[in-house]
């Protein structure tokens, strides 16, 4: 290290943090204005309640990487909204499962709509080999499995 400066490396670390930060705090914003009602962290969530099947809400929190109360915060919410239901599995009463409702399946293709206008929006900014390179290194960096996995119906509190 030469006279106490950052390394290019750092640098480097930096902006990416902060570009990163400036543009989730846009799109967070734009969501809000889009009418959808969904904070990013609900998106996120309906997302992983895709599968046909239920999921439990021990399955969520350990993706989310949260404990069950945070997660049964979010619900609560997403319930009050009408776009999920909880119930016991007949299996195993101890265990909820969690489903997208119509609605929060209406509600989930709608905001995802709208997210890929805006974020076509960015991308226009950049020229398709650009956008291209973008998009391929932020899921080299997210890592693939994050937009694949999805809690398993099958897992048990």
């Amino acid at each position: 290290m030469t006279g106490g400066g950052a390394t290019p490396e750092v640098s480097l670390a930096c902006r990416f943090d902060r570009a990163l930060t400036a543009l989730c705090r846009r799109l967070a914003k734009a969501a809000a204005r889009s009418g959808t009602g969904l904070t990013p962290v609900q998106l996120f969530v309906l997302r992983c309640l895709r599968e046909p099947e239920p999921v439990s809400v021990t399955a969520l929190a350990t993706f989310l990487g949260v404990g069950p109360s945070a997660v049964t915060l979010l619900l609560n919410r997403l319930e009050q909204m009408g776009l999920i239901a909880r119930r016991r599995d007949p299996a195993d009463r101890r265990v909820v499962r969690i489903r997208l409702t119509r609605p929060g399946r209406l509600a989930l293709a709608r905001a995802e709509r709208r997210r890929t206008r805006l974020a076509q929006r960015y991308l226009s900014h950049l020229s398709p080999e650009q956008g291209a390179s973008v998009v391929e290194a932020l899921e080299r960096m997210a890592g693939t499995q994050l937009f694949r996995r999805r809690p398993a119906s099958g897992e048990r509190a």
